[in-house]
């Protein structure tokens, strides 16, 4: 559903911040993971997940943007696409979470090596786990909510012009 008005797009905030708990218990659960590697690839897949999430709840996935465009001015919509893209980049692509993954590579590194301290080791690694992906999401959150309120306000300035 498209976000036409500030309280639907608050509601939307709501919701995406009630999910990341969910989220980041999945992260800890990974945390527990003592295959190395295998944890990475599922610490991705969570945030991939999310971003899409995300995406899909402010509108801003491909078809959804379809929808919005005919409410916008057509000379705003090439911007407003780049930061979808580059929104997308940035927590979508695989490539975009190996950057993250890598800006926070001494909190990975803690949680691989913390997972062979015997009896703690694992709790350790599943509150590091649990700690970043919530930051991230919230991050991921905040942007997203920012994206999708400039082209809410477009959108309203827009209409206030007829």
């Amino acid at each position: 559903m498209a976000t036409l008005s500030r309280k639907t797009l608050q509601k939307k905030s709501d919701f995406l911040r009630d999910r990341i708990p969910y989220y980041a218990g999945l992260s800890a659960a990974n945390g527990l993971n003592p295959i190395p590697g295998l944890d990475v690839a599922a610490y991705s897949r969570i945030i991939i997940q999310f971003g899409n999430e995300v995406l899909h709840t402010y509108g801003l996935s491909g078809e959804q943007f379809e929808f919005i465009k005919r409410y916008l001015d057509a000379d705003k919509i090439p911007a407003l696409l780049a930061k979808i893209a580059q929104f997308a980049a940035k927590y979508i692509a695989k490539e975009g979470i190996t950057q993250i993954i890598k800006s926070i590579a001494g909190r990975t590194v803690a949680k691989s090596f913390s997972k062979w301290i015997p009896f703690v080791g694992p709790l350790i690694s599943a509150g590091i786990g649990w700690q970043s992906t919530f930051m991230l999401a919230e991050d991921l959150v905040q942007e997203g909510e920012s994206l999708a309120r400039e082209i809410l306000e477009e959108i309203i300035r827009n209409s206030a012009v007829e």
